[in-house]
């Protein structure tokens, strides 16, 4: 016997659809919102009618025949991986969180891909995707449905702006305040977030690179020395400075450090959360504000400077890469290697950087930088 597929109109597929998107991928952007709204929950609750009718009314738009089918399949994917990643790690989805998925490892992605993602996947993904995809959805002839939508989709974008009017002055200040709530809003910030990430993408870009700093010359007390000057520079981006007990943090987390009587610098900020962006600007000579990867690419860094003084600049990588700050000096990949001693599926421990430094410094003859990462 052949399986009899339900049949559905377009438009209450595109309200089932925003109710599922919006209620049962959202969890954060709720949570967020009842912590934001407690004081006020009916705001909270038109915001979500509100949502709800702009989403729907999106979705109307567009419920052409070979269009919308795909287009639900395909935002229900997405808000269903977006959410387990905003849901079990608190992160949120922009442009620079998909820079670090387009440009992670094999290795540090397989850390991610866990059992409880595949099962959230199945459940709250594919098991609605596939459900989708077996309805048969029901269009009308193109003009008598574009009247119907209009009909449908004027009064919903007629009642989103009352809600909105009704109700702006603790909207503005909650979003101007809480900027997080609607960059957790699924499938929306994951959507833009790709599209950002889209027009900015720039793999086929070659960058004039402008010079910097084209009269360092080594200092008065690097002239003097009578022997090579090394400097070991470790850069540990993802390292919070909230957490150094050298800053205050009430757990003793560098007592190494606090026995060698080290300097911290506690008044600093990044960038960014990421290594693509907090990496090439700490590099950089541009300020936090003026950041962005296309003015760090354009210009040389702070390693174009140092050779410039005549340093032997070397990079040793046991990262996910230099995102582009060591393009003019050398450059070594470690997990390349696969030396068995400290590596394993694709990664190694960060001995492996002590271990390579010892056998670099061997081969030091004139002043260097030595940059672990």
């Amino acid at each position: 016997m052949r399986f009899a597929r339900p049949t559905i109109g377009s438009l209450p597929l595109a309200a089932l659809a925003t109710a599922y998107l919006l209620f049962a991928l959202n969890g954060t952007f709720w949570r967020k919102g009842l912590l934001y709204f407690a004081d006020h929950p009916l705001h909270l609750a038109a915001l979500g009618v509100g949502l709800f009718l702009l989403m729907f009314s999106i979705l109307a738009a567009v419920s052409l025949r070979f269009l919308l089918k795909p287009l639900v399949i395909a935002l229900i994917l997405i808000a269903a991986v977006a959410s387990y990643y905003v849901d079990s790690y608190g992160i949120l989805i922009d442009r620079d969180m998909i820079a670090n998925v387009a440009q992670t490892t094999k290795a540090e992605a397989g850390h991610l891909l866990t059992v409880g993602f595949v099962v959230h996947l199945v459940l709250f993904g594919l098991v609605p995707a596939v459900l989708v995809a077996l309805v048969r959805v029901r269009h009308r002839p193109f003009w008598q449905k574009a009247r119907r939508n209009l009909a449908v989709i004027l009064p919903s974008l007629a009642l989103t702006a009352v809600i909105v009017l009704s109700f702006y002055s603790s909207y503005a200040s909650t979003f101007r305040t809480h900027r997080d709530l609607m960059a957790s809003l699924n499938p929306v910030a994951s959507v833009t977030a790709l599209v950002k990430y889209a027009q900015h993408w720039d793999g086929e870009t070659v960058y004039v690179v402008a010079p910097l700093g084209t009269d360092a010359v080594p200092g008065p007390r690097v002239a003097r020395a009578q022997k090579p000057v090394v400097l070991v520079l470790v850069v540990g981006e993802t390292a919070r400075g909230q957490q150094f007990s050298l800053n205050g943090y009430e757990k003793d987390t560098n007592p190494e450090l606090a026995a060698r009587g080290v300097v911290s610098f506690s008044n600093v900020s990044s960038c960014g959360t990421s290594t693509a962006v907090s990496v090439p600007c700490m590099f950089s000579n541009l300020t936090r504000a003026g950041h962005s990867d296309e003015k760090a690419r354009s210009v040389e860094n702070v390693l174009d400077v140092v050779k410039r003084a005549k340093f032997d600049v070397r990079w040793i990588d046991n990262d996910t890469g230099a995102y582009h700050v060591a393009d003019r000096v050398p450059y070594t990949y470690l997990p390349d290697g696969g030396d068995p001693r400290f590596c394993e599926g694709g990664e190694c421990r960060d001995e492996i950087l002590t271990d390579r430094l010892d056998a670099e410094l061997k081969t030091v003859a004139g002043n260097t930088l030595i940059v672990l990462h």
